[in-house]
């Protein structure tokens, strides 16, 4: 589990040393909002963070009334954010909250439970087909707003202050947001997944994807001349866009059957993009 904190213009000027120096390992930060604006410190953020040793990924506060605007919401944050391709090890997150709703009361549109999940789905496919890791950023109340079970498909980074730990699963927890240190108050947050594993594994957020490499003990040949039954060994293997399990069972010399019982996976037609698989080897 990694300990980091969220951040924005709001913060001011950071002293990013400090913050590492507190035993901070990652930092969210706040890469604009709408669909044309960039955070005022987004840059001296990225570059203050990742020059102190702090691993980095980012949010983008969505205001739109309707798909349309989510999609031109991705479209500035995938701007924004090709400026740093290869250097967030941590989520992308679409940050849907009370003031998005509020924008949209003030344009004559009322949010229901259905516009609000295509407007998250939206954003998110947006930013998925160009390569990043996607998160939603939600509170216990606004996954009530929500139909979550058609969104579930992408991370949970749950806001859930004032409780012992988070009310359900999800990748990141947002504990706080009186985190006093450095001279600054921060959001606190956990990360439940090793995100740079998995993000730099599958080649994405601009990484160049690494190839899985079988178990080295593989090779090896059993030590004793006796026949014995030996455990199965696996490879890691982060699923890629347009991979089947049909096409990776064939690339690696195994059944679909066997990919599907190592891996636990209900539905061998719905695999998705930096899954982590074991494969035999």
């Amino acid at each position: 589990m990694l300990k980091g904190i969220d951040v924005s213009n709001h913060n001011g000027n950071i002293k990013f040393a400090d913050v590492k120096a507190n035993g901070i390992d990652f930092a969210m930060i706040r890469a604009g909002y709408g669909w044309t604006e960039e955070d005022e410190r987004f840059e001296q953020n990225v570059n203050g963070f990742l020059n102190a040793g702090i691993k980095v990924g980012a949010y983008w506060f969505i205001y739109a009334t309707n798909v349309s605007e989510a999609i031109m919401n991705a479209e500035k944050c995938i701007e924004v954010l090709s400026k740093f391709k290869g250097k967030f090890e941590f989520p992308i997150a679409c940050d849907y909250e009370y003031d998005s709703d509020s924008y949209s009361q003030k344009q004559g549109v009322k949010q229901t439970k259905a516009s609000r999940t295509a407007i998250m789905e939206a954003f998110c496919d947006k930013l998925e087909e160009a390569g990043y890791y996607v998160s939603l950023y939600l509170n216990p109340d606004y996954i009530s707003k929500v139909n979550y079970s058609e969104l579930t498909q992408f991370d949970l980074w749950l806001a859930h202050w004032t409780v012992d730990k988070p009310s359900r699963d999800c990748g990141m927890w947002q504990y706080s947001d009186n985190e006093r240190f450095a001279g600054n108050v921060f959001d606190g947050d956990y990360a439940y997944k090793d995100y740079p594993q998995i993000i730099k594994g599958a080649g994405l957020n601009g990484f160049e994807p690494q190839e899985a490499t079988p178990n080295q003990e593989a090779k090896q040949e059993p030590k004793k001349e006796e026949p014995k039954q030996e455990a199965p060994r696996f490879t890691t293997y982060y699923v890629q866009r347009g991979d089947t399990l049909t096409a990776i069972s064939k690339r690696f010399g195994t059944t679909i059957a066997q990919i599907v019982a190592d891996n636990n996976i209900k539905n061998p037609d719905l695999i998705y993009v930096a899954q982590v698989l074991k494969i035999r080897c």
